[in-house]
């Protein structure tokens, strides 16, 4: 929604900059900063080289409602779909961000950095900025895309009123393009404030993108918090959308191989059924080696499962098909295959 006006104004914001030698090296700096995208999705099983230039990769498979030994694998495909969603949801910010600043500053301050403002096309009463600031002693950049109301009576300056969107700390790798340490928060609450869209909560994410002595061309380690979070798409679904609460973990090495973890509390019937409609509890653990080959453990309880715990296994080839399957009281389809054919140990709860 925001890309969209904002397309509509780059080449106005571009008449507002320059990028004169006597600047450029500096401007570099900012921009080098700011994190890729590329370098921060969350990716399941993905073997394909990480392009921190030129975006990520997505994948073409979708959803399917059931699986048997040799189809895609279910979890699997649970698990790379909510990595889509997360990289489109959480990070697609950072594609406006992109977007920005492929063009020259509007404002150049010692150690700081201004793209805009340029005005709401959802809301003529609203603007939004751009804005990196650098602490050189510390090598440290705060970013922030910000937003204000503007109102006739307000006698705003120029650096008056704003409100942080989407905004966090990144300290960039020594030698790394776009890598390193920092957190993001996306504050959906302030994101929507003044186009009324009833978005919500908070969104946080702390990464690590920067190379170690065993990956040296960089690792993808990532923290995500969501607290009462209410998506644009969550209430296009349901007007009365339960907040999203939940913690997730990643972490891909530079050989590929991985692991994603998340905990939430969610209605496995999707409110399908009015008379079960408490939230349980799901914790998945999703592993895969360089091969991509990989499994997915889980475990269900509480809510409308009562005493009930629910395990479950199911392990996938270097195709993603299912190659063993097995829950505790075969709720999704009896025992498939072999746990032999499993590459990787079982995670434990």
């Amino acid at each position: 929604m925001r890309r969209l006006y904002l397309l509509m104004l780059l080449p106005t914001l571009a008449a507002c900059g320059d990028y004169s030698n006597e600047y450029l090296k500096e401007d570099l700096e900012f921009l080098l900063a700011v994190p890729a995208r590329a370098a921060l999705e969350v990716r399941v099983a993905d073997t394909t080289p990480r392009e921190t230039e030129l975006g990520g990769h997505q994948s073409g498979l979708s959803v399917r409602q059931d699986a048997l030994l040799g189809d895609p694998a279910v979890f699997y495909l649970l698990t790379d779909t909510f990595s889509q969603e997360v990289n489109s949801g959480v990070f697609g910010t950072l594609d406006l961000v992109d977007q920005v600043t492929s063009l020259p500053p509007t404002r150049r301050k010692v150690n700081q950095r201004i793209w805009g403002p340029w005005w709401s096309l959802q809301n003529p009463h609203s603007d939004w900025r751009f804005v990196m600031t650098r602490d050189p002693q510390a090598g440290v950049f705060e970013i922030a895309m910000q937003v204000r109301e503007l109102r006739p009576s307000n006698q705003l300056g120029p650096d008056d009123g704003w409100e942080n969107c989407f905004y966090g700390t990144v300290e960039p790798s020594s030698g790394s393009v776009r890598r390193g340490k920092g957190s993001l928060t996306a504050d959906a609450g302030v994101c929507s404030k003044f186009e009324g869209t009833g978005e919500q909560g908070l969104a946080g994410i702390g990464f690590d993108t920067s190379p170690d002595a065993g990956n040296p061309e960089g690792k993808t380690d990532l923290q995500i918090v969501f607290s009462d979070f209410v998506s644009k798409d969550m209430l296009e679904r349901d007007p009365n959308p339960v907040p999203i609460n939940a913690t997730y973990t990643y972490l891909e090495l530079g050989d590929f191989s991985g692991e994603l973890f998340f905990d939430i509390w969610t209605d496995l019937e999707n409110g399908d059924n009015p008379n079960r409609p408490a939230q349980e509890h799901v914790e998945l653990v999703a592993q895969w080696n360089i091969t991509g080959a990989g499994r997915t453990d889980s475990r269900w309880s509480d809510g409308d499962l009562g005493a009930l715990v629910v395990l479950s296994q199911e392990c996938w080839d270097t195709e993603y098909k299912r190659s063993y399957y097995h829950d505790t009281f075969n709720l999704l389809g009896p025992e498939e295959g072999n746990p032999q054919n499993c590459v990787l140990d079982p995670a434990e709860f």
